[in-house]
């Protein structure tokens, strides 16, 4: 009777997995699914069925601009500073930098630190006493003169970079976040991610950002999304409205959550001359 032995070099335990990072370069933001794969090993082609997939997110780094100091509230008060500390609440301790004040400097700490045999200086990190919880509204719904909707890809890829660089910022200093368009993705008619800030929020609201297209159904009024929603935001929370045009009854809407207490910030969706 005869035998076949067969032999391999590649061993792989029991419930481990084989894994190799693949850079995928993508022209165009969207959603992609990858249905097989192929692999080739000595001559021989072998074609595996495991589909999955790959979001593309809006590049903020397309804003040459920085965003306004006015976009960095502090309750109802506007600063041109990014971070107010507050004294009271220290977040933890850091190595000294250049331009930490002296109150920050804590000298118990500083006593103890040694790095290479080197006293190092020790600076106290305090907590920011700025509110960073934000609700983003991008209105896609542009009207002509004529009175009829205007489908502008360059508007929309504008108005997603901005919302990115936006939820960046706030994701980075710690708030809460969450994003509404009266863009129809999937089954939904429109988008309403309520405030919220783990990261698995956080990629929800990216995919979002890679599934609206220009194509999708608008149907639904900002003003009438924004009533909707602030009702359900947290105390504090800013809003910021994206938009190509102010109509009146937005105009109303706005200054009602105003007078509610909410501080709102309307960013101008226009055509990038850069891009």
């Amino acid at each position: 009777k005869e035998h076949t032995k067969v032999t391999s070099i590649f061993h792989i335990p029991p419930f481990a997995q084989a894994r190799k990072t693949h850079v995928i370069r993508a022209d165009a933001r969207g959603h992609y699914q990858l249905v097989n794969t192929s692999a080739e090993y000595r001559k021989n082609e072998f074609v595996f069925s495991h589909p999955f997939d790959i979001y593309v997110y809006p590049s903020y780094t397309d804003i040459k601009t920085d965003i306004p100091t006015e976009l960095y509230h502090a309750g109802n008060t506007v600063s041109a500073r990014k971070y107010i500390e507050d004294p009271f609440f220290i977040a933890g301790i850091r190595q000294y930098q250049a331009g930490d004040p002296m109150r920050a400097i804590n000298f118990k700490a500083s006593v103890r630190s040694f790095s290479g045999g080197i006293r190092q200086l020790m600076s106290n990190s305090y907590d920011s006493s700025r509110n960073f919880d934000s609700m983003i509204f991008l209105d896609l719904y542009a009207r002509s003169e004529h009175g009829k909707a205007v489908d502008d890809e360059a508007l929309l890829e504008n108005g997603l970079s901005f919302a990115c660089r936006l939820l960046l910022e706030v994701v980075k200093n710690g708030g809460s976040v969450g994003f509404a368009s009266n863009c129809s993705v999937d089954s939904r008619s429109f988008i309403n991610i309520q405030c919220g800030a783990s990261d698995a929020h956080t990629e929800e609201i990216l995919k979002c950002f890679a599934e609206m297209s220009v194509y999708s159904t608008r149907n639904y009024s900002i003003d009438s999304l924004i009533m909707r929603t602030a009702s359900q935001l947290p105390r504090g929370t800013d809003i910021y409205l994206i938009a190509p045009q102010i109509d009146t009854k937005t105009a109303q809407t706005i200054r009602t959550l105003e007078r509610m207490g909410r501080n709102v910030q309307i960013i101008p969706l226009t055509e990038r001359r850069d891009a």
